[in-house]
């Protein structure tokens, strides 16, 4: 299955999550002697699943509103009205928005996921490429301080120089106060952070704003510092 672009196709998304249903229910409707309305409800769980893994919540919220409200005028007696004259029918329309709103969480659960993987991979190619193309420590430097989003980043021989924050590794920062995890508490402003490395270490500074780098590019930038030899 190819998943389109959800940022391009985001207006054909919102305009197909309320047109869709309302067609399928339409077409169903002249076929309600074939369709019973749990039947229908099916098809209509399909149209909720296809939208869900394309779209935003905005996309989500409105496939599933408009599937329950065009079942219920379409498939629902009365035929043609907002009013459920059936139990049965009341509950298989519960049990549709039930099913689409837990479709619609997975759905986002799943695309997070797969984003997150993404840059998880974006972020390890870039430091795996730092090495395969032959790039001085200086542009390592840089390179690791624009991945973690800090300001600047430079290369120094030597060991870190004591009251700067060191990188242990990916979780852990050595700072005056004990061992912080960088991904939580975020980089200090007011000293340099140091990645140490053969020869030396790359000192980035995050003075100007409060850098915060995910777990994911915390372990690109300790690979990255890893390559230099």
């Amino acid at each position: 299955m190819v998943v389109m672009n959800r940022s391009s196709s985001s207006t054909a998304l919102i305009i197909g999550a309320v047109v869709v249903p309302i067609a399928v229910c339409a077409v169903l409707s002249a076929l309600i002697d074939v369709f019973v309305a749990p039947a229908a409800a099916l098809v209509l769980v399909l149209v909720i699943v296809f939208f869900c893994l394309r779209g935003s919540w905005l996309v989500d919220a409105l496939v599933i509103v408009v599937s329950a409200l065009s079942f219920d005028f379409f498939l629902t007696f009365p035929y043609r009205s907002m009013k459920i004259a059936s139990s049965p029918d009341i509950e298989v329309t519960i049990v549709l928005l039930a099913v689409g709103a837990a479709i619609a969480g997975i759905s986002r659960w799943a695309l997070t996921a797969s984003d997150l993987a993404e840059q998880r991979q974006g972020y390890v190619a870039s430091a795996l490429d730092a090495r395969s193309g032959g790039l001085s420590h200086e542009d390592i430097a840089q390179k690791l301080a624009s991945l973690v989003g800090a300001e600047a980043g430079v290369w120094v021989d030597g060991n870190p120089p004591a009251g700067e924050a060191v990188v242990q590794n990916s979780t852990t920062m050595r700072t005056d106060v004990g061992l912080e995890d960088p991904s939580r508490v975020g980089f200090p402003t007011d000293r340099f952070i140091c990645f140490p490395a053969t020869g030396g270490y790359i000192r980035v500074s995050a003075a100007s704003r409060h850098v915060r780098p995910t777990a994911e590019q915390m372990r690109a930038a300790c690979l990255l510092a890893s390559q230099i030899s």
